[in-house]
């Protein structure tokens, strides 16, 4: 596969030139006293917490036939179900793909994905007023190819445009799995679009970069006619929300809901001014980001454009 790049090298901003005047932003050695800071004061929490009996372990796997959501799920769980607007949550990628594709293998790889993240595969019906996670089995992942190739050429890239829009606008159903779904344009012989869209209760930003590295290696794998060797997860997302929650439980949880309700009591609502009035409803394009990304070399990994403004309006 073949993209030309256009992003800065690492580290170099996007737009400087060598020469330039130097940024009036935090000097190197401002940043490295205060990442010397947080250091001494994360590790003289541990230290705190090690001397209380409160040592920091590592998250076990959770027992077998537990299933909670985690906080940060819940509240999302939650707010989807108060919202009135369409894919609120969702997360996209879209990917422009040059050279030879191997559909079959990439719908594979899709599939593998989803098996491997268990999080990907769960659903989260409602029972008694609150989100029941439930880990549904691996299935084949439904990979739909829209072919773009009869359409005049002046026409494609729009027409490309608008199915990403609607397809990155379709919400999902929280009660059914998996909230991970691709679909493929073809734009012409050798370039296509992948669009894939997952909910954000069970991916955020840190994590999506992962996804893409397994999907790559998955990829490659299956066009040298082999099982990938991805090392197996030590622990799913589940395991981490069932430690989280037994955590922060009983007499911890107390502790941390008495020192926020004083640290936070007796403020008044911040005003802050905005560039313009706020609607009285809030649009689902609202604070969504897109980006449009080449990919080469068979690893589908290069990021080159955003299409935010294109894609969402």
């Amino acid at each position: 596969m073949k993209a030309q790049q256009s992003r800065p090298e690492p580290g170099q901003p996007a737009g400087s030139t060598p020469g330039a005047a130097p940024s009036t932003g935090p000097t190197r050695a401002t940043t490295r006293a205060t990442t010397r800071a947080l250091l001494d004061q994360r590790v003289r929490a541990a230290r705190s917490r090690a001397a209380e009996g409160e040592p920091e372990a590592a998250i076990p796997p959770r027992p077998a036939g537990a299933q909670v959501t985690s906080f940060t799920q819940e509240r999302m769980w939650l707010i989807e179900r108060l919202s009135d607007g369409p894919a609120m949550y969702n997360v996209h990628e879209v990917f422009r793909l040059h050279g030879p594709l191997d559909v079959a293998a990439l719908g594979h790889s899709l599939t593998e994905l989803v098996r491997r993240h268990e999080v990907l595969r769960t659903a989260f019906p409602e029972r008694d007023g609150l989100p029941s996670p439930s880990v549904e089995p691996a299935r084949p992942l439904d990979l739909p190819v829209t072919d773009l190739r009869t359409e005049p050429a002046e026409r494609r890239t729009q027409l490309a445009l608008d199915l990403v829009q609607s397809e990155i606008l379709r919400p999902f159903d929280l009660a059914a799995a998996p909230l991970l779904r691709a679909s493929l344009l073809r734009v012409d012989e050798d370039e296509h679009v992948l669009v894939v869209v997952v909910h954000h209760i069970a991916v955020d930003g840190w994590s999506m970069p992962l996804l893409w590295d397994d999907l790559s290696a998955m990829y490659r794998s299956r066009l040298e006619g082999r099982e990938h060797e991805l090392p197996p997860l030590r622990i799913q997302y589940a395991d981490f929300a069932h430690w989280q929650r037994a955590r922060l439980s009983g007499e911890r949880l107390q502790r941390q809901l008495d020192y926020w309700s004083a640290q936070l009591s007796g403020l008044s609502p911040l005003d802050l001014p905005t560039d313009r009035p706020r609607g009285p409803v809030q649009l689902a394009s609202q604070g969504q980001r897109g980006g449009l990304i080449d990919r080469f070399r068979g690893r589908l990994v290069w990021p080159i454009r955003d299409i935010a403004g294109e894609v969402v309006g």
